[in-house]
């Protein structure tokens, strides 16, 4: 039984590590789309698409 607890904390971990960049990613995409709204005043065409497309991911 340990050892299925070891493999599925170790697969966790691989996952978080594979994860943790794409949240960032959408974070940097979102916060632009965000500043082009303010300054702007028109959001970008592409970044709620590439937004969902992370998420899927």
């Amino acid at each position: 039984m340990n050892a299925i607890a070891k493999a599925i904390d170790t697969l966790n971990e691989v996952l978080g590590r594979v994860i943790a960049p794409l949240i960032a990613i959408i974070t940097l995409v979102v916060l632009y789309d965000i500043a082009l709204r303010f300054f702007i005043g028109r959001p970008s065409d592409w970044a709620f698409d590439i937004t969902k497309m992370l998420f899927g991911a």
